[in-house]
C-alpha cells in the first residue's frame, strides 16, 4: 500500500518538477518561446507590470518615455526611461520584443 501511494505520488509531482526545472535551465531564446514576450512599444500598463523589474511606477514612466519620444529600438534604448538601468534590462532580456 505505501509503495503504491509512493509511486502514485511520484508520477503526479515529476513531471511539474521536469517542466520546472526545463524552464529554469533554458536559454533566453527558448524561454522568450515559453513564457510569451510583449511588445515593449505596445504593451498597456497592466502588461507592463508583468514584467520582472517593472512595478506600476515603472510602467507609467515606460509609456509616458513612449509617447512623448516615440517607440524603442531595443533593450538598451529602454535604460533612457528614469529608473530603468542595466540590471532591469538585464532581467527583460528574452521577455520583450520590440
Amino acid at each position: 500500500m505505501i509503495k503504491a501511494l509512493l509511486l502514485a505520488t511520484s508520477l503526479f509531482v515529476a513531471p511539474t518538477v521536469l517542466a520546472e526545472s526545463a524552464q529554469q535551465q533554458a536559454s533566453p531564446e527558448i524561454q522568450s518561446e515559453i513564457y510569451q514576450t510583449i511588445n515593449i512599444n505596445e504593451a498597456s500598463l497592466e502588461e507592463l507590470v508583468k514584467l520582472p523589474g517593472i512595478g506600476k511606477g515603472k510602467a507609467r514612466a515606460i509609456v509616458s518615455f513612449r509617447e512623448q519620444n516615440g517607440p524603442f529600438d531595443d533593450l538598451n534604448s529602454l535604460m533612457a526611461v528614469k529608473g530603468v538601468g542595466k540590471s532591469i534590462v538585464a532581467k527583460l532580456e528574452g521577455k520583450v520584443k520590440f
